[in-house]
């Protein structure tokens, strides 16, 4: 996602939350103050194209095809999510559709390949499993893990915290104000305790929950003009 060249205008507050609330997803984004939220004071003065990081998730968003099982497969449905090709040019796929020309990168082969440990029994429950696992690169703790409770934590930070902290990413040695923001649009959840509550992790026990709020998502955006 890039930036408009040139000076910005503030961002007016009913567009704002327009935009808040037209997403279905929670989103963890790591990304630079937003250009549209600052005064001529805070106005980039480079005219450079500034890119952002952002991480979008929905629970159980994705039709069943082929590649989620045997059963799956065996019925026929069809993939319409993931593109036929790889790389630049690649066409959308039916559900990507809407976003074609956008410079949309597709990241794919997320499939959970870290070792189960046999103890604590039920590690290897893909609700349990696949969300962590994705967006850490490693299995939950064994520690504290209990399957009947739906109790678990992860072993490591997320990957937008990883970007969002990582000295390379800011090349300039200049963080924005806020390195992350965490932003959640729905309040359905599994569960109401725990790692369900958010999908940006620290690292163990450590949860970015999200700002529900679309209110003290604008406040944020006063706070350093």
């Amino acid at each position: 996602m890039k930036s408009r060249h040139g000076r910005p205008g503030m961002l007016e507050r009913r567009t704002f939350l327009k935009g808040a609330l037209a997403s279905g997803a929670l989103a963890s984004l790591g990304l630079p103050m937003m250009e549209a939220m600052l005064t001529s004071k805070g106005a980039l003065a480079s005219g450079e194209d500034t890119r952002f990081f952002g991480l979008f998730y929905w629970a159980n968003g994705m039709p069943w095809h082929a590649g989620h099982g045997v059963q799956q497969a065996a019925a026929g449905h069809p993939d319409h999510w993931t593109p036929g090709q790889t790389g630049a040019g690649y066409a959308p796929s039916q559900l990507l559709a809407p976003l074609a020309g956008r410079g949309v990168s597709v990241a794919t082969g997320y499939e959970p390949h870290t070792d189960v440990p046999v103890q604590p029994p039920g590690q290897g429950d893909g609700h349990m499993r696949g969300f962590m696992v994705a967006l850490t690169g490693d299995r939950p703790r064994a520690e504290g893990f209990n399957h009947s409770a739906h109790a678990l934590s992860s072993r490591r930070g997320t990957i937008d915290q990883f970007v969002a902290t990582h000295p390379d990413f800011y090349p300039d040695g200049m963080p924005p104000a806020y390195r992350s923001l965490e932003v959640g649009v729905s309040p359905a959840r599994f569960h109401t305790y725990g790692h369900w509550n958010a999908v940006s992790y620290n690292g163990p026990g450590s949860l970015n929950l999200p700002i529900m709020d679309p209110g003290l998502l604008y406040d944020l955006s006063l706070i350093h003009i």
